[in-house]
């Protein structure tokens, strides 16, 4: 079972506000695999290393509009489209936007399990939190993602309340979020609003394409951080009974 999932390769990645705890889980299972003898990627950086991580961004981002002209190009347009509130903000979702689009994008992952705790659906949300005007969900956004994600994508829905999400949020000291400094810079009411309309919004988009089976779309609660052990054991036990290759039929 272990070896069907590693054969597959298979990217997991992980959705939900900031505080939800999508690093947290995202380490357990990736954990958890490791111990079943899968191969799978760090599912989150080191936060000792940003400026290597930033580098590197750069470098994939870059290597992505030269690799992906087309793609890229309708994802700035996008972006631009959106109406970021800040510049700021529109220059850190296009990189990412280009360093996921080259680290997973196009069915470019390998054989293993390639964990992530901010993927292409949470990039999304990042887009969505930022804009003066919407842009998801729309039928070029689903057309547009379905070509750019890999071929086997399983996406969590990490779901917590909004209270205790913005309350580990106040506890947190380093890898501050732009929600982070939204809340810290006067309401807190407004942003965590946004946030979570924004959130909506993406749960709709991989709802749909879970509707086509173009993802599985799973749900873990995490009020409960105790919980969270038991969560992971389950959550790798559905993708090992679930997701592995189908068998060839005769022909």
């Amino acid at each position: 079972m272990e070896s069907d999932l590693a054969a597959a390769g298979l990217c997991v990645e992980f959705l939900g506000l900031p505080g939800a705890g999508k690093s947290t889980i995202s380490r357990l299972v990736a954990g958890l695999l490791h111990e079943r003898g899968v191969a799978v990627t760090d599912p989150a950086p080191d936060p000792d290393r940003s400026l290597t991580r930033g580098a590197t961004k750069l470098w994939c981002a870059g290597r992505a509009l030269v690799r992906h002209p087309g793609h890229a190009a309708r994802w700035i347009r996008l972006i631009v489209r959106s109406r970021q509130r800040r510049l700021s903000d529109a220059w850190v979702v296009l990189v990412n936007w280009l360093y996921l689009l080259d680290r997973i994008g196009h069915h470019g992952i390998g054989p293993g399990v390639y964990v992530m705790d901010q993927g292409l659906f949470q990039a999304l949300w990042s887009l969505a939190y930022g804009a003066s005007a919407s842009v998801i969900p729309t039928a070029a956004v689903l057309k547009e993602l379905q070509a750019t994600l890999p071929s086997r994508c399983v996406v969590v829905l990490v779901e917590v309340g909004c209270g205790a999400a913005l309350a580990r949020l106040r506890q947190r000291r380093v890898g501050w979020t732009r929600l982070q400094h939204d809340v810290a810079a006067g309401d807190a009411q407004a942003p965590v609003t946004a946030a979570a309309a924004a959130l909506w919004q993406v749960e709709q988009v991989a709802a749909d394409l879970a509707a086509r089976h173009r993802i599985r779309l799973l749900r873990v609660r995490n009020d409960d951080a105790a919980a969270l052990p038991s969560a992971a054991a389950a959550l790798v036990a559905t993708l090992s009974e679930t997701l592995r290759p189908e068998p060839l039929q005769p022909v």
